[in-house]
């Protein structure tokens, strides 16, 4: 069974009265449910092996990680489907990578593909790559 797409002219239609919701959200009225900022809270959690933000108190992501000698190998990034698209994978790296960098000697061996594209987004940082001296 296939279904069609909404012709054209019942999308005119659609745009020429819009619902409350489109027209709230043309207006700039955002419902009370969304708030404009999350509360939101980053934490390393040594014991558990991961690097975790919070909006509103829950879990949005997470960063897992193994040491193995003088490397960290960051191993898993994982965002709640209801996060995704708000940047939150990159603002959680971005805290383990500064957390590596301030309170460590290891050096970051990006095994999760999306650390990997983060390290290839931000150059500047490759340094965290490379075997570090004390």
């Amino acid at each position: 069974m296939r279904i069609e797409p909404r012709s054209v002219a019942s999308r005119r239609q659609h745009r020429a009265v819009p619902c409350r919701a489109c027209a709230a959200v043309q207006a700039g009225v955002r419902h009370p449910s969304y708030p404009e900022r999350m509360a939101e809270e980053y934490a390393h959690e040594p014991d558990a092996h991961r690097y975790t933000l919070r909006a509103d108190g829950q879990i949005a992501s997470v960063v897992e990680y193994s040491v193995l000698g003088d490397a960290m190998s960051m191993t898993r990034t994982f965002t709640n489907p209801n996060q995704r698209g708000k940047g939150l994978a990159a603002k959680i790296v971005e805290f383990a990578v500064d957390d590596v960098e301030k309170n460590t000697d290891l050096h970051v061996v990006p095994m999760c593909w999306y650390v990997a594209k983060w390290f290839d987004e931000h150059p500047e940082r490759a340094d965290l790559l490379k075997a570090r001296t004390a």
